[in-house]
């Protein structure tokens, strides 16, 4: 059995050893029984040197505190974690460390082993590149944003304002983090379509005509139209293009109804009604709160999900929203009680 033993080491030795990823095994004291030449690499001491030391005398109490919360978690039920985390660096010139790290239960080794697979690979390339791919997309967004708004003065950074009530409503609801990206950037860039519609009628004082207001109802489809082809890695487009649609199925170009309409859709409606109503415009002056909010509980199963409006409320009242917001209007003077929520 220790010559089988041996074997099976040396085997395991060999096949890991080919592996780009650091390889480890720890006990239930968080010893080290076994490591692949990648983590011997990484810590500039030998396999054998490893074996039966804790965690963190070979990495540090910082880096192995989060190696033993996790073995600990899997030793309790069996079931394996992942988690990614970001390693500073010493020097000020050099780039930070991303690894993702991969605990396995080892009890099918043993019926009583305590022993946990690691699996630690350095992802920063790919980290980096996506957040470089990210700060081009958000300075593109600032961009179109600051273009729509020179043409539009009356409107001038209505956008941004969706962009943080859709943010505000979708972390209210515990919403994903795609889901809460994906609201920001749909709400930014809800507007670009208004590049498209002629100067005059964005600065007209008077009541828009039907048509006129059918013309700006379509530079939401124009919009989502511009960004199809702009790979934001999330629904943009499609979310422009469902923000006419009505939540009791009312609504255009499609007549979803309910959940069939995306949920970043559904949030930034509310996010645009309601900063539409409380801001001023060329035709008319801004809306309190209050009443914004009286007519958005009106509107709710009918144009709005009532979910992101109670969100939208809670905000308000509880997480200080209307003290954050009372730049968005030039009527807010009511008591927060007043809402009726």
């Amino acid at each position: 059995m220790a010559e089988q033993l041996k074997e099976r080491s040396e085997f395991l030795k060999i096949v890991t050893d080919q592996q780009p990823t650091s390889i480890a095994v720890f006990d239930a004291e968080d010893k080290y029984t076994f490591a692949n030449s990648v983590a011997a690499e990484d810590v500039e001491i030998s396999q054998d040197e490893m074996i039966g030391k804790k965690a963190a005398s070979v990495l540090g109490p910082e880096q192995a505190r989060e190696i033993i919360e996790m073995t600990n978690l899997v030793r309790q039920d069996y079931e394996p974690r992942s988690s990614i985390s970001r390693i500073k660096a010493l020097e000020e010139q050099a780039a930070d460390r991303v690894i993702k790290s991969d605990f396995v239960p080892l009890r099918s080794a043993r019926v009583n082993s305590k022993e946990v697979l690691t699996v630690f690979q350095d992802i920063s390339d790919v980290v980096i590149a996506q957040e470089r791919r990210e700060a081009v997309l958000r300075n593109l967004v600032s961009t179109l944003v600051a273009f729509v708004d020179r043409r539009d003065p009356y409107s001038a950074d209505q956008s941004r304002r969706v962009a943080k009530v859709a943010v505000a409503i979708a972390e209210e609801m515990g919403a994903s983090e795609e889901l809460v990206r994906t609201v920001d950037i749909a709400g930014n860039l809800m507007n670009i379509g208004k590049i498209l519609v002629p100067p005059e009628l964005l600065i007209k004082t008077k009541n828009l005509t039907k048509k006129e207001m059918e013309i700006i109802r379509n530079s939401l489809v124009a919009s989502a139209d511009l960004l199809d082809e702009v790979d934001f890695d999330l629904p943009v487009a499609s979310t422009l293009r469902q923000l006419q649609e009505n939540f009791d199925g009312s609504g255009q170009p499609n007549g979803l109804v309910g959940t069939e309409i995306g949920e970043s859709a559904r949030i930034i409606a509310v996010a645009n009604a309601f900063v539409g109503m409380v801001s001023p415009r060329a035709y008319r002056g801004a809306l309190s709160f209050s009443a914004a909010v009286k007519n958005l509980l009106e509107a709710a199963d009918v144009r709005f999900d009532r979910r992101m409006v109670s969100a939208l409320i809670n905000y308000l009242e509880n997480r200080g929203g209307r003290e954050n917001w009372k730049y968005f209007s030039e009527n807010v003077e009511e008591e927060p009680g007043e809402s009726g929520a």
